[in-house]
């Protein structure tokens, strides 16, 4: 019979009361809670036992709560004024700061926060250890609507919010195609793929292999492409002078993939 009575132990680890068994989360999962063995039992750890590989599982709503608690709305506007983003759109996708760089939530197709991205002033990004890959998904995400925008990075997603448009972003052009499926799998018939225009068609590539993926499931998949000399879509806007006018017109005449 296996115990079920258990007190604390060092490491992560849990201690039968009777000392001859221990659930450990340091060793391959085999149970939601970690691995039962005997103590005296030699198991085979590889390396997890090693405190320098293991990091304790994240609280990813707290975390993201507390930069968002430390971001007051003169740092928003600060990092709005930067990029030509307001500052509606930035706390829409969950703006924070974590003291050296600005922070932005990473969600699942369920909108549960899986990671978070950090984003420095001087453009440099990163990701808090222990992310998960998801997308960047805006409080409000409009699930009665049969349209999605679907963007790259968090500027250009905070710029379609500028726009109107029912967004979701990836983090880069080749990232969240899974994430992306399954959402649009659950509500959505519309696909609108909006790439990067860069100079070795990487965003290209990556936008096109999104919208191959997409036609399997949705009526409509169109991709948008920014003029080169814009290269982006917040370019398109902030440069090139687009308005959501201008936008919506431009998709109306684009061909159906």
């Amino acid at each position: 019979m296996l115990p079920h009575l258990w007190q604390a132990g060092l490491d992560w680890c849990r201690v039968s009361k009777d000392g001859k068994y221990a659930l450990c989360s340091r060793i391959p999962v085999y149970g939601q809670q970690g691995s039962l063995h005997k103590i005296d039992e030699n198991i085979e750890t590889n390396g997890l036992l090693d405190k320098s590989n293991y990091y304790p599982p994240i609280n990813w709503f707290v975390l993201n709560k507390f930069y968002v608690a430390n971001c007051p709305l003169w740092r928003i506007n600060q990092f709005g004024a930067l990029k030509g983003i307001t500052p509606r759109s930035l706390i829409r996708l969950n703006i924070g700061f974590d003291g050296e760089a600005y922070t932005f939530a990473i969600q699942n197709e369920n909108y549960i926060i899986v990671g978070i991205q950090r984003q420095f002033p001087d453009g440099a990004k990163t990701m808090v250890r222990g992310s998960k890959l998801g997308l960047f998904i805006p409080t409000v995400f409009r699930a009665n609507e049969s349209n999605v925008f679907i963007t790259e990075g968090v500027s250009d997603t905070a710029i379609a919010l500028d726009l109107d448009l029912n967004v979701i972003g990836r983090l880069n052009c080749s990232s969240g195609t899974e994430v992306i499926k399954k959402i649009m799998n659950k509500h959505y018939s519309n696909a609108y793929i909006i790439i990067d225009n860069d100079s070795n068609r990487a965003g290209y590539d990556g936008g096109m292999k999104l919208a191959n993926e997409l036609k399997a499931i949705c009526k409509t998949v169109k991709v948008i492409i920014p003029p080169a000399e814009n290269n982006d879509l917040r370019g398109w806007v902030t440069k090139g002078g687009l308005d959501a006018e201008g936008f919506n017109k431009i998709v109306m005449r684009l061909p159906i993939l």
